[in-house]
């Protein structure tokens, strides 16, 4: 049990994609493309046509975006 003034795990209710507004699906979007890019800058493909991975991902901590 929590003391008053604590969250709890228990007490959070996950959001959906579908019930964000249409500013704060733009803002979502626009990050998804963000990490996607900055993901896909990760890797290389080789003369013979290998795809790989030059370096592994690195989150970004929400205060960063």
């Amino acid at each position: 049990m929590s003391k008053q003034g604590e969250i709890s795990k228990e007490n959070v209710v996950s959001v959906m994609v579908d019930q964000l507004n249409e500013e704060q699906r733009a803002e979502m979007d626009k990050l998804v493309e963000q990490f996607q890019n900055m993901y896909l800058q990760t890797y290389s493909r080789t003369r013979q046509g290998t795809l790989i991975q030059k370096s592994k991902v690195i989150m970004p901590s929400p205060g960063d975006v």
